[in-house]
């Protein structure tokens, strides 16, 4: 996924813009899973960081959980089929 993208962070307004490259529509499947995988591994970069914090808590594992169960909402939909979620 990373050969993928580009990052500038050296824009006029100080915001750090993201762009997913692809041979794909900005609709189409493949490219909504890639995007998909990119929340996937931002998700467990935030966790790592977050969980390796001396003084995390039950609490911020609790929002962790909540942050995992909305991007799982969220992205379910657009598994492969011979990977989808068992029910």
């Amino acid at each position: 996924m990373a050969g993928h993208l580009s990052i500038d962070d050296e824009r006029d307004d100080s915001y750090t813009a993201v762009t997913l490259t692809a041979l794909y529509g900005a609709t189409h499947i493949e490219t909504v899973r890639g995007l998909c995988a990119c929340l996937d591994f931002g998700l467990a970069i935030i966790g790592l960081i977050a969980l390796a914090h001396p003084e995390s808590s039950d609490c911020l594992v609790k929002d962790l959980q909540v942050l995992t169960d909305v991007k799982n909402e969220a992205t379910d939909r657009y598994q492969r089929p011979d990977r989808a979620p068992e029910e």
